[in-house]
């Protein structure tokens, strides 16, 4: 007999152990979004306490943004709605959260603490025309380059 082809049938009653949603295969604890999250996790050889943490979050809120309340695109890694991990302290591993990729990127090297502080300071440079007013940041630490 011969193997059928197509999507593996979900498996009556299993539930994914993160988020509630069937599980693919009798021998998976995880549903394929949660499989794959877990590997990317696994992979930044985060402490155990702070993927408890970020696992915990996923069983309350979902697959949503820290920052922002945003569903997250899990799915396409070409999305700048995809879910990626980010230091909440530049550099320090202890405290992990959920974001997009878009707000990563801006949120670089900053503390959360700058980068709401950088948020307002553009949004009043827009709506009130103020100089945005120069903070000194904890974490940059870029090397320049002479040209």
């Amino acid at each position: 007999m011969g193997r059928m082809s197509g999507p593996t049938p979900r498996i009556r009653g299993k539930k994914c152990c993160r988020c509630g949603k069937p599980v693919y295969s009798n021998h998976s604890m995880y549903c394929p979004i949660c499989r794959q999250f877990a590997l990317r996790m696994s992979a930044k050889r985060l402490p155990a306490s702070t993927i408890e943490d970020i696992w915990n979050y996923v069983r309350k809120y979902g697959y949503v943004c820290y920052y922002t309340g945003m569903k997250l695109d899990m799915v396409n890694r070409k999305s700048p709605w995809y879910g990626v991990l980010d230091h909440w302290i530049p550099q320090n591993s202890k405290k992990v959260v959920l974001t997009s990729a878009l707000i990563n990127e801006m949120k670089s090297d900053l503390t959360e603490e700058e980068f709401w502080y950088y948020i307002k300071q553009l949004n009043n440079y827009r709506v009130k025309h103020t100089k945005v007013k120069k903070k000194k940041l904890v974490y940059w630490d870029r090397l320049v380059r002479p040209v």
